[in-house]
This record gives structure tokens, sequence and C-alpha cells, in this order.
């Protein structure tokens, strides 16, 4: 644990000169839920939500599909590292966040698989801007050292098809959990949106030559997955 708040720490420091401080910054929980407790579990993080926005902290929970086993991604956003910080002395201090969290760990309905931070690198995106985005998909890479710039460099490029085509994407610098990794998020109203962007992409010349330009040793590809916004 304290390896991971240095890095994390580390980042933070490193990031204090650009405008990626003021950005904002998502934590990530994927939760499975434990046998024949699928709806508690989604009970108990509709709870969650109540108290967590209560204390100023925006909240989602994706239902994840293709590329996973089916576990849950439950969403904090915040608009800063700042209001990160806030916002975590005020859970300290929230008498309703401690009950429910005591009262969750002795009927736990989910196991934690693993959880992530990561700090957007457009610092014009807000928090609460993504009402609109119902289904995603990532993809998460982990990048050659001494090469984040280059790989940066090639989201924007990536990013100014994708949007051309219709997605709404969203680059993030890895933190606690995913440290040396960057997630290139990209964003949908719906699934028929993603699927004629996607029909769009296997038509554009533009996305064609990005991909014919690729450097396999700039990062290499862990991992993708889809999800859907959960109703709540």
């Amino acid at each position: 644990m304290q390896s991971k708040l240095t890095f994390l720490m580390i980042m933070i420091c490193g990031l204090l000169n650009s405008s990626f401080v003021a950005a904002e910054l998502a934590e990530v929980y994927s939760w499975k839920a434990n046998p024949g407790k699928a709806a508690a579990m989604l009970e108990s993080m509709e709870k969650a939500k109540v108290i967590h926005e209560k204390l100023g902290i925006k909240v989602h929970a994706y239902a994840t599909t293709m590329g996973t086993n089916g576990f849950v991604d439950y969403v904090m956003r915040y608009d800063s590292i700042e209001q990160w910080g806030k916002a975590q002395d005020a859970m300290n201090a929230s008498a309703e966040w401690n009950e429910y969290w005591n009262e969750a760990q002795q009927n736990s309905a989910g196991t934690l698989l693993s959880s992530i931070t990561g700090i957007n690198t457009d610092p014009s995106v807000k928090a609460d801007s993504f009402a609109e985005q119902q289904v995603y998909s990532v993809f998460v890479w982990e990048v050659t050292a001494g090469r984040q710039q280059e790989l940066l460099k090639r989201f924007a490029a990536a990013e100014k098809v994708h949007e051309s085509l219709g997605a709404r994407v969203e680059s993030y610098v890895g933190g606690v959990g995913s440290p040396n990794r960057y997630h290139y998020v990209m964003n949908y109203g719906s699934w028929s949106e993603m699927a004629a962007s996607r029909a769009k992409m296997m038509q554009s010349s533009a996305w064609a030559k990005l991909q014919a330009d690729r450097d396999p040793t700039l990062a290499t590809l862990v991992s993708s997955h889809s999800g859907q916004k959960l109703p709540f």
C-alpha cells in the first residue's frame, strides 16, 4: 500500500507543472458479485452512490460485457486532485458513510477484484460531463519506459479520427493500481452508435493510415473490454 501511495504522489508531483493537476480524476473499483448476490451487490452500490454524491463525488456504475467475466465497475469522478482530497476527508468524517461501510463489510455481496486511479489528459473535462454516455470500450496500454509523451501524442491523433467518426474519447494516465499504464476510452450514447462508429472506422482512410504507421515497440495492449452504464 505504501509503495502505491508513493507512486501516486510521484505522479502527482510530476504533473503539478502541467494542466493535468486540474483535470478530472477517476477511481474505478471492479466488483464481482458473490454467488446468488448480484441483485444485493447492485442494491448496495446504489446506496453507496447516494452517500457519495451527497459528499460531492460524481458516481456511475457500469456492467462490463465483452472482454470480461462479468464484473461491475463502480466509478467515482472528481473535478481535480484537490477535490479528490477534500472528498476523501469528507468520507472519513461521514457517519453515514462509515455506518454503511461497516454494514457492507459484515454482509458483503461482492468481491473487489481491482481498484485503479487515473487522471484525464484533457483538463477541460469535468466529472459531471458523462451523463449522456451510456456505453464504452476501454483499451489499456503499457508504455515502454521513457516514451510516455509519444504514446500521448498517438492517443491525440487517434482521438481526432475517432471523434470525427462519432465517438467521445477520453485518455487517462494511470496512477494507483495502474502504474505505467494509459487508458484510452471510447464513449457512445448507445450500442447502435458504437456499431455505426465502428463501421465508419473500417472504411476510414485516416484510421487505416494511423494503423499502418503504428510502432509496435511503443506500447503493449494489456487489456480491453466494453461496458454499459447501469440505470441508477
